[in-house]
């Protein structure tokens, strides 16, 4: 799938030509820097594509220059992870900018960055008194994240979105721990005063500033809250529809279709929320969510179409087709 001026449209296939609106680099919790995202995306045929970092965006002008440089239709774009008290949604919220203007999004991510920050020395700090090892420090947690790359400067925290996940990940490359990354998380991070730290923004807040900067708001893989479930989420509808109804009216724009586990449990899930989507009168996205190789959850970018054209004949690709066009 692939725009030209405006609404202009080539005559290639739509199934020709993958999307994925919806990955990570090293900037936050994926394995790969965004050239190499990009090389990886014109592999597999990826035509439009979205870098959505957690809480941040230090990624987006790198990605942008290589994706575009290989053909690809690049947009700036990020994922918030927040709190909901309005409508009851719990996931992560995507902003996409096509008009790569994010000034408001990124200063308002500033805060809980800081947060991100605050909860990465505490836990250092924890470990290094644990197991009696001084050795574990900040510097050394961003030179694990940056892989050692040579061009980061480890003194600067800020290019980085640090995670729990990239604070387990550098205390296992230091034999600290096991490979067991959910019983590490329970118990380590159980102290109290971890949850001074754990402060997300709102969803409703998230929307009007994603707004602000003139960007298009999405509500992430939705199934996750029912635990893919489909026909627990379908029997949610009657809730779950009003309330994406509300949203939309705060800003909301669209719903994202997601590769989930395997594309045989995505398509179940992916005809629930393009039903919810029509129902709303909300857009349509798809995205990987790729972080890394080797992880089951996400195998690869460009993988979220394997479980699109399949849907009532292509009609799901071919309505995203038509919501980007709004973006271009």
């Amino acid at each position: 799938m692939q725009f030209t001026n405006n609404t202009e449209r080539t005559s290639r296939s739509v199934q020709e030509t993958n999307i994925d609106l919806h990955f990570h680099s090293r900037h936050s919790d994926g394995a790969l820097w965004p050239a190499e995202l990009a090389i990886r995306l014109q592999e597999q045929s990826v035509g439009i594509a979205a870098l959505t970092d957690h809480d941040t965006l230090q990624g987006v002008p790198c990605f942008l220059e290589e994706a575009r440089k290989l053909g690809i239709r690049a947009i700036a774009a990020v994922e918030i992870d927040f709190t909901d008290t309005d409508y009851g949604f719990e996931s992560e919220i995507l902003g996409y900018f096509p008009k790569c203007s994010y000034e408001n999004t990124q200063k308002y991510l500033e805060e809980f960055q800081k947060n991100r920050s605050n909860l990465a020395h505490a836990a250092l700090e924890k470990a290094a008194t644990r197991w009696k090892n001084q050795s574990i420090s900040h510097e050394g947690l961003i030179l694990y994240k940056s892989g050692g790359h040579g061009a980061v400067d480890v003194r600067d925290a800020a290019v980085f979105s640090i995670s729990k996940y990239d604070i387990f990940g550098y205390l296992h490359s230091l034999g600290l721990v096991s490979d067991d990354y959910g019983p590490f998380k329970t118990e380590f991070f159980s102290d109290a005063e971890f949850e001074r730290y754990g402060a997300k923004p709102e969803f409703s807040r998230c929307i009007e500033v994603i707004r602000q900067d003139g960007g298009f708001p999405v509500l992430a893989h939705p199934g996750y809250q029912w635990k893919k479930d489909a026909s627990a989420m379908f029997a949610a509808s009657n809730v779950v529809v009003p309330n994406l109804r509300k949203a939309k009216e705060h800003g909301l724009w669209g719903i994202e279709c997601h590769a989930y586990q395997s594309p045989e449990s995505a398509i179940t899930i992916n005809q629930v929320v393009k039903g919810w989507a029509t129902e709303a009168g909300l857009h349509l996205t798809c995205g990987s969510d790729f972080h890394r190789d080797n992880e089951k959850n996400y195998p690869n970018v460009g993988c979220c179409c394997e479980a699109l054209p399949t849907i009532h004949s292509g009609d799901l690709i071919k309505h995203i087709e038509l919501a980007l066009a709004e973006w271009f």
